[in-house]
């Protein structure tokens, strides 16, 4: 298949990935998604522990002001937001 030109007219043929690469492409980033997702829920796990309130807790005091500014409360907030990030991008 032939796509795109040169600046001297001369035509540029670029090949398309083959499914089987793109398959496995998409494979290996969902492993790599699936393993992330286990490692920050792991994390998120012993800030629960830790401060002794689920994640749900956790975040509406987080929001309202009511637990200051402790750089572990800045972390277990990232680590939410990472691990929603990580379940949108292997939900899309």
């Amino acid at each position: 298949m032939k796509r795109g030109k040169t600046c001297e007219g001369d035509v540029v043929v670029v090949p398309f990935p083959s499914p089987n690469y793109i398959r496995g492409q998409n494979l290996a980033e969902l492993a790599l998604l699936n393993a992330r997702e286990q490692l920050t829920l792991s994390e998120i796990k012993d800030m629960e522990q830790k401060y002794g309130m689920t994640s749900s807790e956790f975040w509406n005091k987080f929001e309202s002001g009511v637990l200051g500014d402790d750089q572990d409360y800045f972390v277990w907030w990232s680590l939410i937001r990472g691990l929603e990030a990580v379940r949108a991008r292997k939900d899309s």
